[in-house]
């Protein structure tokens, strides 16, 4: 019961808070990082919250490691959102990254210098009810929020969130991180499963916005 309670405050909180994408949601992956992070525009116009070192900035670095998109939290499969479509997800995450970059900067696969390492996390998978102000995205549990109007369901939209840290390939430091958050296409009915088609759209702006920055940011 003090479970179910607590959700419902979140969901409540997170639908009358402000109309910040990222509803100030912290999943623990990106660690003491949090309050270094500041909202600022990606190369697609998105608003994202990041902090980059001038370490990063420098524009030493020549090549980069992708690391796999990983959950964080471990997610639990709910009926709109299958453990098919989860793995569908990271997989896809990190196809359109590795095409994106594949002609702006050498992807390796060992660790050396002047050598970054790209570490990708999935926080959220969530529906949200189309015209909410804020995502609602409950990163622990990967649930779907099923806020109702009193005439009936609102429309809802596919909603994916994602952390990242960048390491020195060397010394392990980490000299970047962000957040960002997403809507997909809408779903056909409230309770429709998300498929990735939902999704695609949304991690392929991500990649691209990943390829603008490291072109940007390699050694000349």
């Amino acid at each position: 019961m003090q479970i179910k309670k607590t959700l419902f405050n979140v969901l409540i909180a997170l639908a009358f808070s402000s109309s910040s994408v990222f509803a100030d949601q912290k999943s623990g992956y990106l660690g003491d990082a949090y309050p270094k992070l500041k909202t600022e525009t990606a190369a697609s116009g998105d608003k994202v919250k990041r902090w980059l070192s001038p370490e990063l900035l420098s524009g030493k670095y020549t090549a980069v490691m992708l690391k796999e998109t990983v959950f964080f939290p471990e997610p639990k499969p709910t009926e709109q959102v299958s453990a098919d479509l989860l793995n569908e997800i990271r997989a896809y995450a990190d196809t359109a990254l590795r095409r994106e970059l594949d002609d702006v900067i050498d992807i390796v696969d060992e660790p050396g210098p002047n050598v970054l390492i790209f570490k990708p996390a999935i926080t959220a998978a969530s529906a949200q009810d189309e015209g909410l102000k804020a995502y609602e995205l409950i990163p622990v549990a990967f649930v779907f929020s099923r806020v109702k109007k009193a005439s009936g369901s609102r429309s809802k939209e596919a909603v994916l969130a994602m952390e990242w840290q960048v390491q020195d390939a060397e010394s392990n430091e980490v000299i970047g991180a962000g957040i960002r958050a997403g809507v997909g296409s809408k779903l056909k009915a409230p309770d429709d499963q998300v498929t990735l088609e939902n999704l695609k759209p949304l991690l392929d702006v991500w990649a691209k916005d990943a390829r603008t920055f490291f072109k940007s940011s390699k050694a000349k």
